[in-house]
């Protein structure tokens, strides 16, 4: 072979490493910083239910707005629902407030 072909064939091949290297870079940052997530603000009307959310799941949080719901809809006062809802005291929590029993 020429002189001139393995000096094409050796740029290639650094070229190639190249590109394999900002891959690698680039699958490692994506692992480790993920996707950018974004914060919603809430409404004034919120704050205490997002006070509340800070220590729970998020499945929690729809468990105990679903029984709020419920026990609002059994005819029970929509403000001890939310108030149950709000202080975050689950399912059980919520049905005991909507029927005048304190949360346990």
């Amino acid at each position: 072979m020429s002189e001139l072909t393995l000096t094409i064939m050796r740029l290639g091949l650094l070229v190639a490493l190249w590109l394999f290297v900002f891959a690698v870079t680039g699958v490692l940052r994506g692992d480790l910083y993920g996707t950018r997530v974004t914060t919603r603000r809430a409404d004034a009307g919120d704050g205490a239910r997002v006070a509340a959310r800070a220590g729970r799941g998020r499945r929690a949080e729809r468990r105990a707005e679903k029984e709020a719901r419920r026990a609002a809809d059994r005819g029970a006062g929509a403000e001890a629902a939310a108030a149950a809802s709000a202080a975050g005291a689950g399912a059980a929590g919520a049905v005991g407030a909507a029927q005048g029993i304190g949360a346990a």
